[in-house]
């Protein structure tokens, strides 16, 4: 566990230092996200998006997420299969 979203973001942000001299943004989501996406920004150099998303309940469990449509032009993919590195490959950054 982390003590606070700081502390998280910046230990995300010593797991992606590699990409500390490359151009990129980071994509937050409100609702505790943008703190901690600050943090990965600042270490890296980066600037911060906030994207507008709206959760997709199960219908049987209204709490259970099982997507989210994006209120703006983003797109994301966030699943077991997508990783940081096939993101970066797939919009031509190594």
């Amino acid at each position: 566990m982390f003590r606070n979203r700081l502390e998280a973001g910046l230990l995300l942000a010593a797991k992606l230092k590699k990409y500390k001299n490359d151009p990129g943004v980071v994509l937050a989501i409100p609702r505790g996200v943008v703190p901690l996406a600050y943090a990965v920004a600042k270490e890296l150099g980066f600037s911060v998006e906030v994207i507008l998303t709206k959760k997709i309940g199960h219908p049987m469990h209204k709490e259970y997420a099982i997507g989210v449509a994006s209120l703006t032009d983003f797109i994301t993919a966030t699943t077991s299969s997508t990783s940081f590195d096939n993101f970066c490959t797939a919009n031509g950054r190594t």
